[in-house]
């Protein structure tokens, strides 16, 4: 039952994907789970404020006096998102509370320790921030004149920090302020007091920081059966959603049908055997051979093809997914890392295509040998 070399090729291929993908799944999940061990947001718990319609609390000060109380969470770090209009580059950045966490996304400079200090992203607009560092910036903020009513003042910000936009948890044209700088500029936009609107309205997100993965799944339980909106990092990095989601739905798709396409082709080789290699078997059987023989050659025939186009299949693949990872590592923001096969699932894949190899050779064999070698011959003349 010989196999053709555009089968051959074609299984080839298939296992080169299948084998890329897979490792390049592998090797990006591994390097953004590592990236949250080493920040430590995998005991982070992220809590939400609701949307209009959702049925979930606010996060008001009480509430958030309510998280920080709670067993395991060792500090609540509120989010109050604002608007920032820079006039001097025609932008309007997108203004975020600065949280101790987001010290590793700095690449120049510090964090915000005081009123009047920002950390812009290392590009506005395709302009480098980077020459910022240390200078004043002015932004058109919202002052709270009257209840209600508000104008828009000049307000200087001392540029203390850059951050990396590879990894962006909000926008890539958010900057970061301090938190009294924030819960103002968020309560003069709403026309109201500083601490009605914290006590009132609420912050947009929080952030519960914990001593472990585990403490922060439980720290989110017990915070949904409060009523907040909460969810562990945690969890959300295992759904791994975005660009490593899609990776690792596209390997295992390319993985099922390289199975699949294998599966057709051996079927339709054991079908077709009777037609192609009749003869071949007749002749070899008139010379003596007998139909365990025959079996056995047609065995190790499709055996020998089939490892040879794995073996193929698995070199190629690795230095795909090789000379791909640097781009997917830099496609999710993660920091680069070794390459990460997962030879347990390769080395099933391949020992799977190889019996079903073994069974539709040996149907196949089967099928022709059943013949009467001399009738065939005949046949034949």
């Amino acid at each position: 039952m010989a196999i053709t070399a555009s089968q051959v090729a074609l299984l080839v291929l298939l296992l080169t994907l299948a084998i890329a993908t897979l490792s390049l799944s592998t090797s990006v999940t591994s390097a953004v789970t590592t990236e949250y061990v080493r920040t430590g947001s995998l005991g982070q718990v992220e809590v939400t404020a609701p949307m209009p319609g959702e049925s979930t609390r606010a996060l008001t000060t009480s509430a958030l006096d309510e998280m920080a109380a709670l067993p395991g969470v060792d500090s609540v770090d509120p989010n109050y998102a604002t608007s920032l209009p820079w006039p001097d580059r025609g932008a309007v950045l997108a203004g975020a509370t600065w949280q101790p966490l987001r010290k590793t996304l700095l690449v120049e400079g510090r964090s915000p320790s005081g009123a009047g200090q920002i950390v812009l992203p290392e590009r506005v607009q395709a302009h480098s921030t980077a020459g910022l560092l240390g200078q004043d910036i002015v932004i058109d903020a919202t002052v709270r004149i009257a209840e209600g009513a508000g104008k828009s003042v000049a307000r200087r910000f001392r540029v203390v920090g850059i951050y990396s936009l590879k990894v962006t948890p909000e926008r890539p044209d958010t900057a970061y302020i301090g938190f009294k700088d924030s819960l103002e500029l968020a309560a003069a936009r709403a026309g109201i007091p500083a601490g009605t609107f914290a006590a009132t309205r609420g912050a947009d997100a929080a952030v519960l920081q914990t001593g472990s993965t585990a403490a922060a799944r439980t720290v989110a339980a017990d915070l949904v059966q409060r009523g907040f909106g909460a969810r562990a990092t945690a969890d959300r990095v295992a759904d791994l959603a975005g660009a490593p989601g899609l990776v690792r739905v596209g390997a295992w798709a390319l993985a099922g049908l390289t199975c699949l396409v294998f599966v057709t082709s051996a079927i339709a080789r054991s079908l077709d055997v009777g037609r192609r290699r009749l003869r071949e078997f007749a002749l070899l059987r008139s010379l003596g051979w007998g139909r365990e023989r025959l079996s056995a050659l047609v065995l190790v025939e499709n055996v020998l093809v089939t490892a040879c186009a794995g073996i193929m299949g698995v070199v190629l693949g690795v230095i795909a997914a090789h000379a791909l990872l640097p781009a997917a590592l830099s496609l999710v923001g993660s920091p680069r890392a070794g390459l990460e096969v997962p030879w347990l699932v390769l080395g099933g894949l391949l020992l799977f295509l190889g019996m079903l190899g073994a069974l539709a050779s040996t149907v196949g064999a089967r099928r022709a040998l059943v013949r009467d070698p001399y009738l065939v011959a005949r046949a034949d003349l």
